[in-house]
């Protein structure tokens, strides 16, 4: 299973809501789950779809795959007290699209922009570091770790610092070799198209930071 790295935009409204709730993962979930223009989930089985994540969405759009999905959820799914739980408390947890603004999908791309931004395969204290990796922890562990909050000052520092490196600067960092022995994921670092496609995903960081950081909004960061 591939892990995606991904970043919403949210307002420091509902980042604050988020570190004052209790139980944010019903909230966390909502909010990875949105999708601009999309009706919010009224029964249990559109619930647990936001779940999924969007490529399992997409795959699941076609009526003959999404009945057979709804009648082995119905089946098994709704039928455990645990997530009758948690669908309670996910129903009262819907999102106002104004909190909520740009969405930057890295997909399997976001470990390779980390590495390329600060040289280290872990998060780091420094702006470049958080830009991916960075933050603080909210919430249940994901299955790679919690979802992770940047507030709008970070999201300004991250802009600021990422705005002072040339795209062309920040890829003369590349090397397959540094990205195998630092174990950077995925892996295949050493072929054609890999280092035009990290380029890609550099470039789409550092605008997605410039315009966040121009609305005065926040991140949510997360892995799945």
């Amino acid at each position: 299973m591939s892990i995606n790295g991904i970043l919403h935009e949210i307002s420091p409204r509902l980042l604050q809501q988020l570190r004052e709730d209790p139980n944010p993962g019903p909230l966390i979930d909502a909010i990875l789950a949105y999708e601009p223009g999309q009706a919010p989930a009224k029964t249990d089985v559109e619930i647990l779809m936001t779940l999924l994540t969007p490529a399992l969405r997409r795959a699941l759009s076609t009526p003959k795959l999404r009945a057979a999905y709804e009648a082995q959820v119905r089946r098994n799914s709704l039928r455990s007290p645990g997530m009758q739980e948690y669908l309670e408390k996910r129903r009262g947890r819907s999102i106002d699209p104004a909190d909520v603004g740009e969405i930057l999908d890295l997909e399997k791309a976001w470990h390779g922009v980390h590495f390329l931004l600060c040289g280290d395969p872990e998060s780091g204290p420094s702006s470049l570091g958080s830009a991916v990796l960075g933050g603080s922890a909210v919430g249940p562990d994901r299955g790679y770790g919690p979802a992770r909050l940047l507030s709008s000052g970070e999201v300004r520092a991250v802009a600021k610092a990422l705005a002072l490196l040339a795209p062309s600067e920040i890829m003369r960092r590349y090397d397959p070799a540094a990205l195998r022995r630092a174990k950077i994921y995925p892996s295949g670092w050493s072929k054609e198209d890999r280092k035009e496609w990290l380029a890609v995903a550099v470039l789409s960081t550092q605008s997605f930071y410039t315009r966040v950081a121009a609305r005065g909004n926040a991140t949510l960061l997360a892995l799945s």
